[in-house]
């Protein structure tokens, strides 16, 4: 998004220059300034503050978050874990629930090489009939800017869960 702000508003205020007689590097400087200027005020995605306070879920006493992120938060006190599924419906369980986890991700590669990890999710497998499985999405972050932020956070919430269900 602040790249298309950015090269949306450099060209506009290049052309405006141009047509109003400016040289062309004058006006080229001209307009990345304003391009940049605007991009780094209203362009792009803000990533999203990790929540904090109570946690619900039907039918279950609400959870008192010692680390949250945006689907998933724990209650270190109590040994519960609330999650909230890709269709958004939330649940309460305790960590002797949790059998196993995985960390699920999509590398794609960019013109310069760069790797970014994005689509980061976890599938967690329950002891439980009614619901054997569930898989969070970590989003906080826009998965075309900063897609490596979620992969560090929820290589963070496993290297927590590994502590404390294997540790």
């Amino acid at each position: 998004m602040r790249m298309n702000t950015f090269f949306i508003t450099w060209a506009v205020v290049t052309v405006v220059l141009l047509f109003s007689g400016a040289p062309m590097l004058i006006a080229a400087a001209v307009g990345a300034l304003a391009g940049l200027l605007l991009a780094s005020l209203f362009g792009g995605r803000k990533a999203e503050k990790a929540p904090t306070g109570l946690f619900y879920a039907h039918g279950e006493a609400p959870l008192t978050a010692t680390y949250a992120s945006n689907n998933i938060a724990l209650d270190l006190p109590n040994r519960r874990l609330w999650l909230r599924d890709t269709s958004g419906q939330a649940l309460i369980v305790h960590l002797d629930h949790v059998a196993a986890w995985e960390h699920t991700w999509t590398n794609t590669t960019n013109t310069y090489g760069t790797v970014g990890r994005i689509k980061n999710e976890m599938t967690f497998r329950l002891r439980q009939l009614d619901r054997p499985t569930v898989r969070i999405r970590f989003s906080r972050h826009s998965d075309m800017f900063n897609g490596n932020a979620n992969h560090a956070e929820a290589e963070a919430w496993q290297a927590r869960l590994t502590t404390l269900i294997n540790g």
